[in-house]
């Protein structure tokens, strides 16, 4: 077994044992370690550390208790014991859904020990360097921690993710078509300047467009996959050919960088990540285009001069191809979305980038940037990670909060999406990316409908109680209990303090009456808060973007902010 194979195993179990224990109820943790209650005997995995936010650390040590005898098992062989058991209902197709869930685990630990391998120096080298834009991005090695196979690229080969996927370190460049308007559905936010921005976009990448022709950028892996599919078959498409510029994929995989471009690129991509195949709609990109406006409306620039340690990253214009009939291919879709990031950018580094375990077991980099803190300030360990979880808070979430309780918009900020500009080994300003899941509340609504006329109450993101669960799923327990989680893991401040920290900072926004204190409600009074269920929306193979009821995949857990949570201990 090589290093590298044992680090990427040790990855893809505690990402998978940790989503799990986020679903189920049948277990306990029992001094240093977890027992699982199956039909036929008791599953044990003992631990290194656990955590009251869920994210526990494992030894790698798994025993199966059946009828007086234990058995030591590999995490595959833990598999097969395990899975029969987790569906909710017995179904036809259950040894399918298991194959398929199986090989989809297999695929993400392989990706992630070709990544380890390719990146090893690399790897090595972010605790110690400043990281431009492009290298943070592509720092993401191990992905979503509470998913059973974050690394699973469904639909690349070996060659495809060493090219395409942000780990593997490389850059590529774009496919530029030409196209006659007619053939185009394209809109823009109506307070947005560049009516042709993709003529902008060309120009910067050295392409040519024949008058009379709209260019339109291809993700070259998409390009050559509807090529394939015959998708572009009635087209009298032009081939404008490649790009001059380097783009690099950022930690999405289908968002684009290109160092200088005037807008990064969200590509549609055939393509399964996680829960759902990766094409944009036409309602998604719609929402994002609105967040523009709403900036440049009234209430929006009060609140960009109310946080300039804040910048929503917004999504101005879109473009998609028509099919034969006129209806947008949304296979084809591509997103601008606005660049504050240029060549001379550094550290500014996305959420779950600073707080995933480091591969290869050293310190992960937000426990590199506090140790440094507290020796460059002459302070403990212990203040040195107060003072960099408050700075998070002022930064990062507080003024999202203030967004959603003031200003009646509710951002997806889980923390792929929320990025931290670091100097001084501090956060000193935070950044919030991908506007297409943006929601209103009835405040928000009576806010900007009337500067943004596509605000309406049927456009479905007017949202009242599910508004706040989503909103607290994404910020709080995706994004922040992550962050804790990886403070508290040198050791000199336990999650229970930052917990307290957490809670404090939330109480002091509801005592000030903001305009609208549901969510805040929500989050510090309820026993029990939900959580995205991805275990089982995995196993079950749902396509989380085409299910009807998004919280139809929420589950239950105990929540850590409650006052009653103050007496746990780790």
């Amino acid at each position: 077994m090589t290093s590298f194979h044992k680090f990427a195993l040790k990855q893809t179990y505690t990402c998978f044992f940790n989503s799990l224990l986020r679903e189920i109820s049948f277990y306990q943790i029992k001094g240093k370690a977890v027992q699982i209650e199956l039909p036929n005997g008791e599953l044990t995995l003992n631990l290194k550390r656990a955590s009251l936010v869920g994210r526990h650390e494992y030894t790698g040590e798994f025993t199966y208790l059946q009828k007086g005898q234990i058995q030591k098992l590999d995490f595959f062989e833990v598999l097969d014991i395990l899975l029969p058991h987790l569906f909710k209902n017995p179904k036809n197709d259950q040894a399918d859904l298991i194959q398929i869930f199986k090989d989809r685990v297999q695929n993400s630990f392989h990706n992630m020990e070709l990544s380890f391998s390719q990146r090893q120096l690399d790897i090595k080298k972010i605790l110690n360097e400043p990281l431009s834009f492009e290298k943070a991005e592509q720092s993401l090695f191990i992905g979503h921690n509470f998913h059973p196979y974050p690394k699973m690229r469904e639909g690349f080969n070996d060659e495809d993710y060493k090219k395409y996927s942000p780990e593997m370190g490389g850059s590529f460049k774009l496919t530029w078509v030409g196209i006659a308007s007619a053939h185009l559905k394209q809109f823009k936010a109506q307070t947005f300047e560049d009516v042709s921005w993709t003529q902008t976009l060309a120009r910067f990448d050295g392409i040519k467009t024949p008058e009379g022709l709209t260019p339109v950028p291809l993700h070259p892996w998409q390009f050559k996959t509807l090529i394939k599919a015959g998708r572009l078959s009635h087209y009298p498409l032009t081939i404008l050919g490649e790009g001059e510029k380097d783009w690099y994929a950022t930690s999405s995989l289908r968002s684009l960088y290109s160092p200088g471009a005037p807008y990064m690129l969200k590509f549609s991509l055939t393509l399964k990540l996680t829960n759902s195949i990766r094409h944009l709609t036409d309602v998604e990109v719609v929402r994002g285009m609105q967040v523009y406006d709403v900036l440049h409306s009234k209430k929006g620039l009060e609140f960009t001069k109310n946080h300039p340690e804040f910048e929503i990253i917004a999504e101005p214009a879109f473009v998609g191809l028509r099919d034969a009939s006129g209806q947008l291919m949304n296979d084809t879709l591509v997103v601008a979305r606005v660049n504050p990031f240029d060549e001379k950018s550094q550290d500014q580094i996305v959420v779950s980038t600073l707080a995933q375990d480091h591969p290869f077991e050293m310190e992960n980099l937000i426990a590199a940037h506090v140790r440094k803190l507290s020796e460059e300030k002459n302070i403990s360990l212990k203040q040195a990670s107060l003072e960099w979880f408050r700075q998070y808070l002022r930064v990062g979430v507080l003024p999202l909060v203030q967004a959603q309780a003031n200003y009646g918009f509710l951002l997806g900020a889980h923390q792929q999406n929320l990025i931290l500009k670091i100097e001084n080994h501090l956060p000193v300003k935070g950044y919030f990316r991908d506007c297409q899941g943006t929601g209103y509340n009835q405040k928000g609504f009576d806010f900007y409908h009337a500067e943004v006329p596509s605000i309406t109450i049927e456009n479905g993101n007017i949202l009242g109680e599910m508004g706040n669960i989503l909103f607290a799923y994404y910020l709080i327990i995706n994004s922040t209990f992550n962050v804790l989680a990886a403070i508290a893991q040198n050791e000199s401040v336990t999650e229970k303090e930052l917990l307290a920290e957490l809670r404090g900072s939330l109480e002091d926004v509801r005592q000030k009456n903001p305009a609208d204190r549901t969510f805040l409600d929500y989050i510090l009074d309820c026993k029990e808060i939900l959580q995205k269920g991805n275990f089982f929306c995995s196993l079950d193979n749902i396509n989380e973007n085409t299910t009807e009821n998004p919280l139809a995949l929420y589950n239950l857990i105990p929540n850590p902010l409650f006052t009653g949570a103050r007496d746990a201990t780790v």
